[in-house]
């Protein structure tokens, strides 16, 4: 007999259990696998509070219904977890904790169709526009070395964990810029997409620093912490008691989350890059990592994309004042030329326009000159 996939020991259905469930979703990323449970050990909480039970205690007690049942059953039981939690997580946050545990009930084959669930309505709060002096406030009292990583931070525009995860060897000097340049590995960016990004001078000098005292290419750049999950969420809490020395402490409403995060470092980058590239503004997005625009950005030599940096850093500066003071001079001088050359092309444009009226206006007389004279000398003619 020929044999065939299935000729083995290890039994071709496996036990509908939680375990089995994780091991199916091993390839997603562990913080989505992290959310995963957590949320699943939530609606157990829940589950365990509300009606004496564990999840898989109503699960299989679902089970003993019929399809129709069940579906009802199993669509109330999601969407009152979905009215408790709305007292305190935002919208978002709840689509995602539902996708979790949905995941799980189609595992256990009790899942629920989500597009008969309500959701509370989103409330967006306006997020906070960080401020050159709110930044020099933070600089003040952060370590040195949470500088390095707040100012690579600025000059990039990337996600925290895109910075806290580089190792020596992502990092390399371009001397005909004299500038550092990294590239962004892809298991660190959210698209999962590598790309190129390029510090600013006044990281230069933390850089040089840092790298000086590592040996290994592997080892990272801007944290002592192999396990990047918990070095990035750290790297909040560190920020949020400097934050809060300097008197940056204010929270959403919604959330309760602090205003100032290091995300707004994200935000400074891409609101001073949007004025920097009004021209190119798509590529303002893709220097941060913007999914839809980051082809474009792909395609670009080095030179070119280190050009587009350029054109960005002296509008992310923190405290280059000098060279920022200069470079805002000759914006400045550039916008003066413009409006003059602009108001002697409006002068040159009205001394034409009353000439052509002139003109106009002369060839109009000429004509009627003309016409005068040829009616005076056919009535001369007639008599």
């Amino acid at each position: 007999m020929q044999e065939t996939i299935f000729d083995t020991k290890k039994p071709l259905k496996k036990v509908k259990n939680w375990k089995n469930f994780l091991d199916k979703w091993q390839s997603l990323s562990e913080s989505r696998i992290t959310g995963i449970k957590i949320a699943n050990n939530q609606f157990d909480k829940y589950c365990i509070d509300t009606y004496g039970k564990t999840q898989d205690e109503i699960i299989e007690h679902v089970k003993t219904y019929d399809v129709d049942e069940r579906d009802d059953l199993m669509t109330d039981l999601v969407q009152d977890f979905i009215n408790f939690f709305r007292k305190t997580h935002v919208v978002p946050v709840i689509r995602g904790k539902i996708s979790g545990i949905n995941k799980y009930l189609k595992y256990r084959k009790v899942g629920v169709d989500t597009q008969e669930l309500v959701y509370p309505q989103t409330l967006r709060e306006e997020p906070h526009a960080l401020t050159i002096d709110e930044i020099h406030k933070i600089f003040k009292v952060a370590k040195w070395h949470k500088q390095a990583y707040y100012l690579a931070l600025i000059s990039t525009g990337a996600r925290p964990v895109e910075i806290i995860g580089l190792r020596v060897k992502d990092i390399t000097w371009n001397q005909e810029r004299r500038c550092y340049v990294a590239l962004i590995p892809a298991y660190l960016t959210k698209k999962k997409l590598a790309r190129t990004t390029r510090f600013s001078t006044e990281v230069t000098p933390y850089l040089n620093r840092i790298l000086g005292n590592l040996k290994n290419e592997t080892d990272l750049v801007f944290t002592k912490n192999s396990n990047l999950k918990y070095a990035r969420s750290n790297e909040g809490v560190v920020f949020k008691s400097y934050c809060e020395k300097v008197g940056l402490d204010k929270k959403f409403e919604t959330t309760g989350r602090m205003k100032v995060n290091l995300y707004c470092f994200r935000g400074y980058f891409f609101t001073n890059a949007l004025g920097a590239l009004s021209d190119s503004k798509d590529m303002a997005h893709a220097l941060i990592g913007h999914g839809a625009y980051i082809q474009e950005y792909q395609r670009r030599t080095l030179p070119e994309k280190l050009d587009l940096w350029e054109e960005v850093e002296s509008s992310v500066l923190v405290f280059d004042l000098e060279k920022k003071n200069h470079e805002i001079k000759k914006l400045k001088e550039a916008k003066a030329l413009l409006i003059q050359n602009n108001l002697e092309k409006k002068d040159i444009e009205d001394q034409l326009k009353t000439e052509r009226q002139a003109r106009m206006q002369f060839e109009k007389e000429i004509k009627q000159t003309l016409a005068k004279l040829r009616e005076e000398k056919l009535s001369n003619f007639t008599h």
